[in-house]
């Protein structure tokens, strides 16, 4: 633990401790991605509805040891007059900045000599697979795998997309009656994260189904990582007891799950027999996070998480704050104590 992490007199962190990171500007506000590397830790908003008529969407980008803000990004090219957003972001092995817009598609963002980033098309706007319903797309999180392949959760649209390592045009990769939604009010698929040893994809979904007892009883499930997985591969994992709508998930070093409970403002820790087993792995929360103690801004909505590496003992978490905007500014990046390292996200190396 270095300096900035304990200073001279502080008592030694208890998990759960945590501070301010940062604090993200009002405008555009709701923070929702987050990535860590190089150094940095980009975090992208707004991720809401109503934004037509707003200023555009933008990426800032932190310094890892201090929090101090080193460029804000302004995202090129989108439509102010109509909805515009940026959701889950993700790095490639070079350290090239991948981030969803909800409006534009897949941007990627490289820096030039000058250490400034510059935007590029990537692939495209996830598609509106019935323009004659209410309901839109709504690309929300995202992950790659090692063969570069990027996988999108569709809030709105009960899909799983995939994109090719070059880029270019979402596919279908997995779609279920099962997770799908009704209005905007509810988001399905969620959250999305590669199981330590790259078998699974486990994912968030943050509704509720016809017939639950509880309103928006969130769920984990997840999906074997192979071409075309089928309705029959779709395994329930956990399913979580209130309204406490589940959002983002990162696994840790020791392959628990952590998961960001929006709705209930913690973060539940899951502890696996083994996330990569064969068989639906048994599963236990281990223990919930509040607070976080210490912190002069609490948990409000939280809505992802991410590790440094699998060596820090600290968990960075987005504080969305969709449902209680500022006055105070509750728009920041948490850094919260928790003990262990995170499992090693895939950065491949892409075209």
């Amino acid at each position: 633990m270095n300096a900035l992490e304990l200073q001279a007199g502080q008592r030694h962190p208890a998990i759960g401790d945590g501070t301010v990171f940062a604090q993200i500007p009002e405008q555009p506000g709701f923070p929702e991605g987050i990535a860590i590397g190089g150094g940095n830790v980009f975090v992208s908003g707004p991720d809401r509805f109503g934004t037509a008529g707003t200023g555009p969407s933008k990426i800032y980008v932190h310094n890892l040891l201090n929090g101090k803000m080193r460029q804000e990004i302004t995202i090129q090219n989108e439509d102010l007059n109509l909805e515009h957003a940026l959701s889950g972001i993700a790095l490639d092995a070079c350290n090239r900045l991948y981030v969803i817009s909800t409006q534009l598609g897949i941007l990627r963002f490289r820096q030039n000599r000058h250490h400034l980033y510059i935007q590029e098309q990537w692939a495209d706007p996830i598609p509106d697979l019935n323009p004659y319903d209410p309901v839109p797309a709504l690309p929300n999180d995202m992950v790659f795998d090692q063969a570069g392949n990027l996988y999108i959760t569709d809030s709105l649209q009960a899909t799983i997309w995939r994109i090719p390592p070059a880029g270019g045009t979402p596919e279908i990769w997995f779609q279920s009656p099962e997770l799908a939604v009704y209005n905007e009010l509810q988001m399905g698929p969620n959250g999305i994260r590669l199981s330590p040893g790259r078998e699974y994809l486990y994912f968030v979904f943050s509704g509720s189904l016809p017939g639950d007892a509880v309103p928006r009883q969130g769920r984990i499930y997840r999906l074997p990582l192979k071409s075309t997985p089928e309705l029959s591969d779709l395994e329930l994992v956990y399913t979580f007891p209130d309204f406490e709508v589940p959002d983002g998930l990162a696994f840790d070093a020791r392959g628990r799950l952590f998961v960001v409970m929006g709705g209930a403002g913690q973060i539940s820790v899951l502890r696996f027999d083994d996330p990569d087993n064969s068989e639906i792995p048994v599963v236990e929360e281990e223990m919930r996070l509040s607070g976080p103690d210490g912190s002069t801004i609490p948990y409000v909505q939280p809505a992802n998480i991410a590790f440094a590496s699998r060596h820090s003992k600290f968990a960075y978490i987005v504080n969305h704050a969709l449902i209680a905007p500022p006055p105070p500014n509750f728009f920041s990046v948490l850094k919260v104590y928790v003990g262990v390292g995170g499992d090693r996200l895939i950065k491949p190396l892409l075209p």
